[in-house]
């Protein structure tokens, strides 16, 4: 789990995690959370969805990452 930091600030505005790491198959599920409303909408989200993959695939090398998204969070739909 990594915490979500506003870059300008230093504030921690939210976290980020890989779920579920199967090393064998090379599979994971990732969900993440900006947990500070004025945060939101701010692209946050997508710079970190981009930062995790990057780590899940380059350093972790894993093969297939899976996002399951609310219907309740368009913003997170944005994502896929």
């Amino acid at each position: 789990m990594f915490t979500i930091y506003e870059r300008e600030t230093l504030r921690p505005i939210g976290n980020t995690a890989l779920h579920g790491i199967d090393h064998r198959n090379r599979s994971a599920s990732f969900g993440t959370m900006i947990g500070e409303p004025d945060c939101r909408g701010r692209d946050y989200g997508m710079e970190t969805t981009r930062l995790m993959l990057d780590y899940a695939f380059t350093a972790l090398g894993q093969h297939n990452i899976m996002l399951t998204v609310f219907e309740f969070n368009p913003a997170g739909a944005k994502l896929r």
